[in-house]
Protein backbone atom coordinates (compact mmCIF):
# COMPACT_ATOMS: atom_id res chain seq x y z
CA UNK A 1 0.00 0.00 0.00
CA UNK A 2 1.31 3.08 -0.92
CA UNK A 3 1.22 5.79 1.95
CA UNK A 4 1.93 9.44 2.46
CA UNK A 5 4.29 10.06 5.66
CA UNK A 6 3.13 12.86 7.39
CA UNK A 7 5.90 12.69 10.86
CA UNK A 8 9.51 11.29 10.53
CA UNK A 9 9.95 7.53 11.18
CA UNK A 10 11.45 4.67 10.70
CA UNK A 11 10.31 4.33 6.80
CA UNK A 12 11.16 7.82 5.64
CA UNK A 13 11.02 11.93 6.07
CA UNK A 14 7.64 13.57 6.29
CA UNK A 15 6.48 13.93 2.92
CA UNK A 16 7.87 10.45 1.50
CA UNK A 17 5.25 8.48 -0.57
CA UNK A 18 6.58 4.97 0.54
CA UNK A 19 5.15 1.18 0.26
CA UNK A 20 4.54 -0.67 3.23
CA UNK A 21 2.35 -3.77 3.93
CA UNK A 22 -1.55 -2.71 4.20
CA UNK A 23 -1.85 -4.33 7.50
CA UNK A 24 1.07 -2.38 9.10
CA UNK A 25 -0.58 0.96 7.31
CA UNK A 26 -4.18 0.09 8.80
CA UNK A 27 -3.32 -0.66 12.34
CA UNK A 28 0.11 1.38 12.98
CA UNK A 29 0.71 4.48 11.10
CA UNK A 30 -3.08 5.49 9.90
CA UNK A 31 -4.59 5.45 13.11
CA UNK A 32 -1.45 7.02 15.40
CA UNK A 33 -1.77 9.61 12.23
CA UNK A 34 1.62 9.26 10.98
CA UNK A 35 0.93 8.66 7.54
CA UNK A 36 -2.49 8.30 5.27
CA UNK A 37 -3.00 6.64 1.96
CA UNK A 38 -1.47 8.20 -0.95
CA UNK A 39 -3.93 9.25 -3.49
CA UNK A 40 -4.91 12.07 -5.84
CA UNK A 41 -6.87 13.92 -3.03
CA UNK A 42 -4.50 13.62 -0.24
CA UNK A 43 -1.64 14.55 -2.18
CA UNK A 44 -2.96 17.74 -2.71
CA UNK A 45 -3.78 18.07 0.84
CA UNK A 46 -0.27 16.74 1.79
CA UNK A 47 1.59 19.89 -0.22
CA UNK A 48 -1.35 22.61 1.29
CA UNK A 49 -0.30 21.02 4.72
CA UNK A 50 3.46 20.48 4.50
CA UNK A 51 5.28 23.30 6.09
CA UNK A 52 3.13 23.44 8.85
CA UNK A 53 3.69 19.59 10.03
CA UNK A 54 7.62 20.51 9.28
CA UNK A 55 7.29 23.49 11.45
CA UNK A 56 5.69 21.38 13.80
CA UNK A 57 8.38 18.43 13.22
CA UNK A 58 10.64 21.09 14.19
CA UNK A 59 9.67 22.59 17.03
CA UNK A 60 9.58 18.59 18.58
CA UNK A 61 12.86 18.52 17.31
CA UNK A 62 14.32 22.02 18.92
CA UNK A 63 12.23 21.04 22.37
CA UNK A 64 14.15 17.20 22.61
CA UNK A 65 17.32 19.26 21.90
CA UNK A 66 16.77 21.55 24.96
CA UNK A 67 16.02 18.08 27.01
CA UNK A 68 19.21 16.61 25.60
CA UNK A 69 20.83 19.50 26.80
CA UNK A 70 19.77 19.07 30.40
CA UNK A 71 20.14 15.29 30.20
CA UNK A 72 23.59 14.79 28.57
CA UNK A 73 25.59 13.90 31.48
CA UNK A 74 22.55 12.46 33.14
CA UNK A 75 23.10 9.93 36.26
CA UNK A 76 20.19 8.75 38.61
CA UNK A 77 20.59 6.90 41.75
CA UNK A 78 18.08 4.13 42.88
CA UNK A 79 17.86 2.57 46.06
CA UNK A 80 16.14 -1.36 45.80
CA UNK A 81 16.25 -4.10 48.31
CA UNK A 82 18.45 -6.71 47.23
CA UNK A 83 19.89 -10.20 48.11
CA UNK A 84 23.25 -10.61 50.11
CA UNK A 85 25.06 -12.10 46.47
CA UNK A 86 23.82 -8.20 45.16
CA UNK A 87 20.72 -9.42 43.11
CA UNK A 88 17.40 -7.35 42.95
CA UNK A 89 14.20 -8.65 44.19
CA UNK A 90 12.54 -7.24 41.41
CA UNK A 91 14.08 -5.67 38.18
CA UNK A 92 14.41 -2.01 37.42
CA UNK A 93 11.43 -0.81 35.35
CA UNK A 94 11.72 2.05 32.31
CA UNK A 95 8.92 3.54 34.72
CA UNK A 96 11.19 3.72 37.73
CA UNK A 97 14.12 5.51 34.98
CA UNK A 98 11.42 8.01 34.26
CA UNK A 99 9.99 8.61 37.64
CA UNK A 100 13.94 9.10 39.00
CA UNK A 101 14.82 11.46 36.15
CA UNK A 102 11.17 13.85 36.33
CA UNK A 103 12.72 13.81 40.33
CA UNK A 104 16.13 14.90 39.46
CA UNK A 105 16.27 16.92 36.36
CA UNK A 106 12.47 17.91 36.41
CA UNK A 107 12.03 16.42 32.69
CA UNK A 108 8.90 14.39 31.84
CA UNK A 109 9.68 11.36 30.06
CA UNK A 110 7.32 9.18 28.73
CA UNK A 111 8.31 5.72 29.81
CA UNK A 112 7.89 4.05 26.23
CA UNK A 113 10.69 6.18 25.10
CA UNK A 114 13.21 4.38 27.37
CA UNK A 115 15.20 2.15 25.66
CA UNK A 116 16.53 -0.46 28.16
CA UNK A 117 18.93 -3.13 26.66
CA UNK A 118 18.77 -5.70 28.82
CA UNK A 119 16.67 -6.35 32.50
CA UNK A 120 18.77 -4.54 35.35
CA UNK A 121 18.30 -7.44 37.75
CA UNK A 122 21.80 -6.26 39.77
CA UNK A 123 23.22 -3.55 42.23
CA UNK A 124 25.92 -1.34 40.40
CA UNK A 125 26.47 1.17 37.57
CA UNK A 126 24.50 0.28 33.90
CA UNK A 127 25.42 2.18 30.99
CA UNK A 128 23.17 0.73 28.98
CA UNK A 129 19.89 3.23 28.92
CA UNK A 130 18.77 5.25 26.20
CA UNK A 131 16.28 7.51 25.83
CA UNK A 132 14.69 8.44 22.77
CA UNK A 133 12.95 11.86 22.90
CA UNK A 134 12.60 12.29 19.21
CA UNK A 135 13.46 10.46 15.84
CA UNK A 136 17.26 12.07 15.51
CA UNK A 137 17.49 12.90 19.45
CA UNK A 138 18.60 9.79 22.02
CA UNK A 139 20.34 10.55 24.94
CA UNK A 140 22.40 8.39 26.89
CA UNK A 141 21.81 7.91 30.87
CA UNK A 142 23.99 6.42 34.00
CA UNK A 143 21.92 4.48 36.44
CA UNK A 144 23.44 3.67 39.64
CA UNK A 145 21.70 0.89 41.88
CA UNK A 146 22.31 0.86 45.21
CA UNK A 147 21.25 -1.84 47.62
CA UNK A 148 18.89 -0.82 50.87
CA UNK A 149 20.22 -0.95 54.18
CA UNK A 150 19.11 -3.81 56.40
CA UNK A 151 17.20 -2.72 59.57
Amino acid sequence: MEIILLKKCKQGNIGDIVNVKCGFARNKLIPSGEAQRATKENKKEFERIRSELEAANQELLNAAEAIKSRLIDARISLTREASRDMKLYGAISSQDIADALNDKYGVDINPKSIIIKSRIKEVGAHNDIHVKLHHDVTVDIELNVIPQESI
